[in-house]
Order: C-alpha cells, then sequence, then structure tokens
C-alpha cells in the first residue's frame, strides 16, 4: 500500500465527518407510534444548549496494511434559539438554532504506529428551522424514536439510526442524553474502509 496516498484518502475522510459533524442537529426526527409519555414533559420547553462529544474512525485495509485516521471533538453550542414542544405522542421543534465554536483533533496511524496528529478549528452557524416526530415513552425517564435521536447530515446512510433518550427534569430544567453509534464498510479498487461515527449528545431545555 503507498502510505502517502492512504494517509491522505483517510484524512480527508476524517475531515469530511468534522465538516458534516458541525451540523449536528435535533432537526428531522424520524417517525414512530406515540405511547403518550411522561405529564412533567408535556408542554413548551426553550433550548438551551447542545453538548456532544464525537469520534469518527476511518479504517482502510488492503489486506496487508492497515492504516486509521481517528477523529474526536468537543463542544457545547452558543447563541442557542427556538423551542420544542411536547404533546402526549409528538416532539415538535420550532426555529432551533445554534452557533459552534470549537476544535476537532485527528490522529493518523500506519499498522498500529501513530505517525502524527493535527488539530482543526471549526466553527458554523446553524440556522433556524422546525420539525416534528413521533415518540414512543418508556417507563417514566425514556423515549424511543424509530429512525433516530441526533442526525449528522452527510456522512452516511446509516448516520440516523433508531435510538432513545434517557431525561431527567430537575427543577424547570429538561435534559435529554443519548449515545449513537453508526458503522458503514465499503471496498474499493482493493481497499476496504471502514468508518464508524459515534455520537455523545445532551441537549437542554427550560420549560415555558
Amino acid at each position: 500500500m503507498k502510505k502517502s496516498s492512504f494517509c491522505y484518502l483517510a484524512l480527508i475522510m476524517s475531515i469530511v465527518f468534522v465538516g458534516c459533524q458541525k451540523e449536528l442537529s435535533i432537526d428531522g426526527l424520524g417517525g414512530g407510534s406515540g405511547a403518550g409519555g411522561n405529564s412533567a414533559l408535556i408542554g413548551a420547553w426553550k433550548f438551551l444548549e447542545l453538548s456532544a462529544k464525537t469520534e469518527s474512525d476511518v479504517l482502510v485495509t488492503d489486506g496487508a496494511d492497515t492504516e486509521r485516521a481517528i477523529t474526536t471533538s468537543q463542544y457545547t453550542t452558543m447563541n442557542n434559539k427556538g423551542t420544542v414542544t411536547f404533546d402526549a405522542t409528538k416532539m415538535i421543534s420550532s426555529g432551533i438554532g445554534y452557533d459552534i465554536d470549537a476544535d476537532a483533533k485527528t490522529y493518523l496511524y500506519a499498522n498500529g504506529m501513530l505517525l502524527d496528529s493535527l488539530d482543526f478549528p471549526f466553527a458554523v452557524s446553524i440556522p433556524s428551522s422546525s420539525g416534528e416526530a413521533k415518540y414512543k415513552a418508556i417507563g417514566s425517564d425514556s423515549l424511543y424514536f424509530e429512525t433516530g435521536f441526533f442526525s449528522v447530515p452527510g456522512t452516511n446512510p446509516q448516520a440516523s439510526l433508531p435510538s432513545g433518550t434517557k431525561y431527567t427534569i430537575v427543577g424547570n430544567i429538561l435534559t435529554m442524553n443519548t449515545n449513537s453509534v453508526a458503522t458503514k464498510t465499503e471496498t474499493s479498487a482493493g481497499l476496504t474502509t471502514t468508518q464508524t461515527n459515534k455520537v455523545i449528545g445532551a441537549i437542554k431545555l427550560q420549560k415555558q
């Protein structure tokens, strides 16, 4: 395997992931069958912030050698706006928008050995958008969305998967936590590429 060409490939894929990751949102939530919910959840909530830890692990092999690029980022959104409203069966977002100003870091490996690391500052503004999704309430502290809770547009078709969120309500603050893992494998020109994207996220809302 030509390491120079491979490393550029892995690096480019990692950068693409970071660029897409900047669009992490609570828009585009999928459908499901509603099942009621905790009465404390019902009502309108102001969007306070979204925080996320992300990791993109890109592994490329030709059967003899392997190269890997691992990109991580961590951020909390700023200039947050919009509201989220729950009724007995749906979660409705209205005018959700925010800014991200953070850094990402990529580690490049060849056959398990660290070759280099690179830092990426990035900043982006997510314009306001709205949407709605049906949900299922699981017990008194969990919600399930059949086609995903968080979305990472543009990374791969598996970026939005069936997922759930654990939530807590303390005073007038609602915190919704979720973990998401998406993996995709492709083979082209003798190279097999496996990309795994991980997101640990939390949304904070304030009761109106």
